[in-house]
């Protein structure tokens, strides 16, 4: 018989990897590519498109716990100090590493033997490498300054953009675009994060990027590297635009009326301070509103087309959807711990 602790873990191992803010929802950015290309590429793969698109969701989630489980495992001395709390701390050593190396194991083994495809399985590999060197001593780049904000970074662009990019298969332009814009927009993630963790991380010892900068410094660059990032997202999206030529209206309707909706919204935010959430007070009206556009609304207009034009899609629409409105949940009540 299972003892209250050991329910209370399961029930939040659970909860976090099916609708917390840490687990099926971390993959918002994998949406965006996988719609581009399938849109780009309309040929069926040898396998349905609905079911390839599970296959890639699939992998990318394993990868995705993988990473973050690994981070959790290696800061968890820091995370104690300031009282933050991660279920696999609760494990044993060897357990932990065992789930860590179980999950990024299934995903390679889906690659390996249900895919069969040697690409797609190096970008994988090359995203896993990358976000254990970003979170593992003796390497663990976080603490290496802008090395750390880079590993990270890359990692994401490889395993949203360049794993479907080379599984599915599509144009250089479309990678060129995608990759970039999923690696700026991560950054920007990463580097918010370390400023809102800038206190916590210098008392604590974590050398990131931001303790190494100093806050000044680093905030002066997040803002530099947010205005970079939106205007390589604004590009991505007239290239998403004019892609679909019998969409072109609805995508460009759609965007423009989110940009303006999520504009407003900050903007009535930032007049009352105290219920404003710290992204909204850190990160540009621009970067916020494209962001969004691109990384949320696009994909689903991308995914409602793809639906109608073969109906077991509506199956992938469905899950994204559902991802999407959980995570834009999160977002509203944005709370980083």
């Amino acid at each position: 018989m299972l003892s209250s602790a050991s329910i209370s873990l399961w029930w939040e191992i659970f909860h976090e990897c099916l609708w917390g803010k840490r687990g099926l929802i971390k993959v918002t950015n994998l949406w965006l590519p996988l719609a581009v290309i399938l849109s780009i590429n309309p040929r069926e793969p040898v396998l349905p498109s609905w079911i390839v698109c599970l296959e890639i969701l699939l992998i990318v989630e394993c990868w995705t716990q993988a990473a973050i489980l690994a981070n959790d495992l290696s800061d968890q001395t820091d995370d104690s100090i300031v009282g933050k709390r991660r279920w696999i701390s609760s494990l044993t050593r060897g357990t932990s590493i065992l789930i860590v190396t179980t999950v990024a194991g299934f995903g390679f083994l889906v690659l390996a033997f249900v895919a069969g495809m040697k690409s797609p399985l190096l970008a994988y590999l090359g995203a896993l490498a990358m976000a254990l060197l970003y979170s593992v001593k003796p390497f663990r780049f976080k603490e290496r300054g802008l090395l750390g904000l880079f590993s990270y970074a890359f990692s994401t662009a490889l395993g949203y953009a360049v794993l479907p990019w080379l599984w599915i298969g599509s144009n250089w332009l479309a990678l060129t675009l995608l990759g970039p814009a999923v690696l700026l927009d991560k950054w920007v993630n990463l580097h918010f994060h370390q400023l809102v963790d800038y206190e916590a991380d210098r008392s604590g010892g974590v050398q990131s990027y931001a303790v190494r900068a100093g806050y000044k410094g680093a905030r002066r660059l997040l803002k530099q590297v947010s205005i970079l990032t939106s205007a390589w997202l604004l590009a991505t999206l007239v290239f998403v635009v004019f892609l679909m030529p019998t969409w072109r209206g609805i995508i460009a309707g759609g965007s423009i009326a989110a940009i303006l909706a999520v504009a407003v919204h900050v903007g009535i935010k930032r007049q009352n301070p105290a219920k404003a959430t710290v992204v909204i007070c850190e990160l540009p009206t621009a970067y916020l509103s494209l962001t969004y556009v691109l990384f949320r609304v696009v994909p689903a207009i991308l995914f409602l087309r793809l639906a109608f034009l073969k109906p077991m899609m509506w199956v992938v629409f469905s899950i994204m959807a559902l991802l999407l409105m959980i995570e834009s949940l999160h977002a509203l009540r944005y709370q980083y711990d």
